[in-house]
């Protein structure tokens, strides 16, 4: 450090535990953890924190796997993923196999099965969500898991778009007077 003595001791209080790598004061890095910018705390098994971030659970508790990135983001489960400035992983991962809609027809999809509560990655909180951009449009098939674009959803609503049917009652007559005989009813075919 240029014009500070590394020993000076604001700047030598960063600490790691077996196998583990911190670098940046007041940084902590766990068992196997990597703890790298000021404040960084990844104290915990296998995790990792960049820049003043934080991978304990609920009341310090310890979490594995889990990656927390930008000043403030908090990866508190276990295999979870926090990128970004005050990014948190407190929503659990659910499982998510199938959805019915509302007339009662049951649409089910692939990937959801083994979700857990950590099974998740975050780009913001409650209430500082954030967009995910230049996403690559994604497979789409019954047995696809990849991410969909906002592309990829217009060009489904454009071709399921109800742009085949004209009806006007006041002006074409009932042809041949077979079909839709009672009022308000429609005959197509």
């Amino acid at each position: 450090l240029t014009g500070y003595e590394i020993k000076w001791r604001d700047y030598n209080n960063a600490t790691a535990d077996h196998i583990g790598i911190t670098v940046g004061t007041k940084g902590q890095s766990g068992n196997a953890g990597i703890a790298i910018g000021t404040g960084a705390d990844s104290k915990n098994r296998i995790a990792g924190a960049l820049n003043g971030v934080n991978t304990s659970g609920a009341d310090n508790t310890s979490v594995t796997n889990a990656i927390a990135i930008g000043t403030g983001a908090k990866a508190n489960r276990d295999n979870s993923v926090a990128l970004g400035g005050g990014s948190t992983t407190d929503k659990a991962g659910t499982k998510q196999t199938g959805y019915t809609l509302p007339t009662g027809v049951t649409a089910t999809w692939s990937g959801g099965n083994s979700t857990l509560e950590g099974d998740i990655v975050s780009f913001g909180a409650e209430g500082f969500e954030r967009q995910l951009k230049n996403v690559a449009p994604g497979e789409v098939s019954a047995t696809s898991t990849d991410a969909i674009n906002g592309s990829q959803l217009a060009a489904i609503a454009d071709q399921i778009a109800l742009k085949y049917v004209s009806i006007n009652s006041t002006d074409v007559p009932n042809k041949d007077n077979t079909g839709a005989k009672a009022n308000n009813s429609i005959a197509i075919g």
